[in-house]
């Protein structure tokens, strides 16, 4: 776990962005690979027990490793004096890649003509397969993912595609749990 300070000698802000699915976070690019680039979330925690809930959380999280899985690279904690308490700025920031397989599977429909076909059978098996790693991967670390559709699946240039962990990203442990906090989901 790195301080901010740390983070930010080895990676700079690009912008901000706000989308439906992760909500509003930064972008961030590492200053020697600028193929890196990571999409970071900034959450405030009110309790060192909290922090401690949420590290371990990380920790576990960021062995998840796999050629289909958008890696948890970053975990940095700041504590913030205010008043007569504190709280902590915890940013985590995920692997990020500028295309998902819901922004594809949009475009397709939008662009392609009646009657054309969209994907190929070895497409589709290659999606399959890959989702299947990812899940996998996740499995294999005892973490259910809980969370799987387009929206959470970045589409490499080279047709892979890497499994967000979007538990950090919306603030629920599972698309289950989501759907009761968040009407609109």
């Amino acid at each position: 776990i790195k301080t901010e300070e740390e983070f930010l000698r080895d990676y700079e802000e690009t912008r901000r962005e706000t989308d439906p699915n992760f909500g509003s976070f930064s972008i961030f690019k590492n200053k020697r690979n600028e193929k890196l680039q990571l999409m970071v979330k900034e959450k405030i925690v009110g309790s060192k027990d909290e922090v401690y809930a949420l590290l371990s959380k990380c920790e576990a999280r960021g062995k998840i490793k796999g050629q289909n899985v958008a890696p948890l690279v970053e975990v940095c904690c700041t504590p913030l004096k205010q008043l007569c308490s504190t709280s902590f700025r915890v940013l985590i920031g995920h692997e990020m890649h500028d295309y998902t397989l819901e922004r594809l599977l949009r475009q397709r429909k939008t662009y392609t003509k009646q009657g054309a076909p969209t994907f190929s059978e070895d497409d589709c098996w290659g999606i399959f397969g890959d989702l299947t790693r990812g899940v996998r991967s996740f499995e294999e670390r005892g973490v259910l993912h809980g969370d799987v559709q387009p929206c959470n699946v970045f589409v490499l240039g080279d047709k892979t595609l890497k499994l967000v962990d979007s538990c950090f990203i919306n603030g629920q442990e599972s698309a289950f749990a989501r759907r009761y906090n968040e009407l609109s989901y």
